[in-house]
This record gives C-alpha cells, sequence and structure tokens, in this order.
C-alpha cells in the first residue's frame, strides 16, 4: 500500500505524493559516487563527516523529481512568498521554479515545457540533502 506524504507551508498544502521515494535508489547511487570521487581526490585523508558536508552541495546530476509531481509542486510554489518556497525541499523546488521561468523567458511555451527542458538538462546545484541524511546514505552504500 502507498503512502501519501503531505508538507504543510503558509497554511495550505504544498505537495502530496504517493511517489516520494521513486528516484531515491538513483539519487543514493549518484550521491555515493560523488561521496567516492571526493575522497580520492583529496590530498588529505577526510572524515566521513567531512565527505559528506562537500557532497551535500556538490553539483547533483538531476533534480531526481516525477515530471507530473514537480507540475504540481511548482504551481503551489509559484503563489508562495520565496522565503517560505525556500525552505521547501531545502531549496529544490525553489531552484527549479527559478529555473522554469528563466527558461520560459528564454521562450519556452509554458511551464510545462520549462519544466521538461530544466529536466532534462539536469545539472541541480546539489543534492538537497541533510549531512545526516547523505551520512546515512554513504553508511548504507559502504555496507552493501
Amino acid at each position: 500500500m502507498s503512502r501519501r506524504n503531505f508538507v504543510i507551508g503558509q497554511g495550505r498544502v504544498l505537495l502530496a505524493s504517493t511517489e516520494q521515494g521513486r528516484f531515491t535508489a538513483e539519487r543514493d547511487r549518484d550521491f555515493y559516487r560523488v561521496c567516492r570521487l571526493i575522497a580520492s581526490s583529496s590530498r588529505t585523508p577526510l572524515t566521513p563527516r567531512e565527505i559528506v558536508a562537500r557532497a551535500v552541495n556538490h553539483p547533483a546530476p538531476g533534480y531526481y523529481v516525477d515530471y507530473t509531481y514537480a507540475l504540481r509542486v511548482l504551481g503551489n510554489i509559484g503563489k508562495m512568498p520565496r522565503a517560505d518556497a525556500a525552505h521547501a525541499s531545502r531549496g529544490k523546488w525553489l531552484e527549479l521554479y527559478d529555473r522554469c521561468m528563466e527558461a520560459m523567458a528564454a521562450g519556452a511555451p509554458g511551464i510545462g515545457m520549462a519544466l521538461v527542458d530544466v529536466l532534462a538538462s539536469g545539472r541541480a546545484s546539489g543534492f538537497f540533502i541533510s549531512v545526516s541524511r547523505g551520512l546515512r546514505i554513504l553508511r548504507d552504500a559502504e555496507r552493501r
């Protein structure tokens, strides 16, 4: 049975999805690869926390979100004050919204096509996860 997750912002539901974890495995694999890259390229030994602290802010290959889900969330993000929107998923949704607005300014015919362009191009500014979540991902990957 699927579970529905809700995030409340400014007194309204921002998002509701039964597919919260659909891209989790892909994100976790990519995150682990970045952690390994950071560890192997460091001139000095790093602790797991130091590796993860660098990795969470390292550019990510994508946003790890479903198109339909993202389109629904972006409709709500656009109606929120920017300060409130910046807190939703550690800023991921605001960054995605801003990139869609830039794509529309550059000629995308609407938010839907802009979102397709942004998701297809990937290149998120980071992984949008906490250091503690990153440490769990790293530990789980190293146990396998």
